[in-house]
């Protein structure tokens, strides 16, 4: 999957997400930092940091996971 986000943009959350320990809740703003992918697992996941906690969390999607194809209703793009 190719990286639909820009590094060091702002972003609003859009959906509630929790996957594991990482969770993410309507109206956060947060940044994206990054992402990796994880070939074993067939997962890549997309870093971001809250702005108001500093908390890092990742949004993860996997190999053939719909998801992929929706990011924009999760996160919608707010400034650089």
């Amino acid at each position: 999957m190719s990286n639909p986000f820009r590094e060091g943009y702002g972003y609003k959350v859009r959906r509630d997400y929790l996957f594991l320990n990482h969770k993410f809740t309507t109206g956060d703003r947060v940044t994206f930092s990054g992402f990796a992918y994880a070939p074993k697992e067939g997962v890549t996941r997309f870093w971001f940091k809250n702005l108001e906690s500093g908390e890092t969390n990742a949004w993860h999607v996997f190999d053939g996971e719909e998801s992929a194809k929706s990011w924009a209703d999760f996160f919608e793009e707010i400034s650089n």
